[in-house]
Parts: C-alpha cells; sequence; structure tokens
C-alpha cells in the first residue's frame, strides 16, 4: 500500500529511532554526545515487512548545532537480519 503519516512518539517507532541513532553515533565517532531533539514527517508502509521513514533532528555531531538526517528502516521480522536501515545526514 501506499505510505501513511505514523505516530513519531509510538513505542515501535522510537526503538527504531534510537537503534539508528547509535548508528550514526558510531559512524561519527560521537558516543553518547548525539541526543535525538525531534522526529518529524514519519511515515509507515506495509512492503514485505515494515517500511518506515522519519526525519530525525539530531544534536551533538558538530558543536550545538541540529542536523536533520533521513531515517529508512525496512523492518522484516521473519529474517535473521531483520532491520535495513538507511540513514543519510
Amino acid at each position: 500500500g501506499a505510505p501513511s503519516k505514523a505516530d513519531p512518539n509510538s513505542e515501535y517507532i522510537q526503538e527504531l529511532m534510537q537503534r539508528a541513532l547509535a548508528q550514526i553515533a558510531m559512524s561519527e565517532g560521537a558516543g553518547d554526545r548525539l541526543k535525538l531533539h525531534k522526529l518529524k514527517d514519519c511515515t509507515s508502509q506495509v512492503v514485505a515487512g515494515t517500511a518506515i521513514k522519519c526525519t530525525m533532528v539530531v544534536e551533538g555531531l558538530s558543536g550545538e548545532n541540529k542536523h536533520h538526517c533521513e531515517v529508512s528502516i525496512w523492518d522484516r521480522s521473519w529474517l535473521k537480519d531483520a532491520r535495513e536501515t538507511t540513514i543519510k545526514c
């Protein structure tokens, strides 16, 4: 089906985005300095699993600036490596 709006405050989306934040922190060598400031424009789409997309506003990447990261997660719970995550900051 077509993408539909998703609640950024849902437990499921919060869990997925916290994992994405940890991936950003690891790739940037930011440790625990990164903070998830806000989630916006979240959508969910059923496509042989669930495709979740959100814009994540992150603090702490460089200085005090806020960065916008586009996060896409394809969740296929029946597979061993169930989640495929793409992040663009």
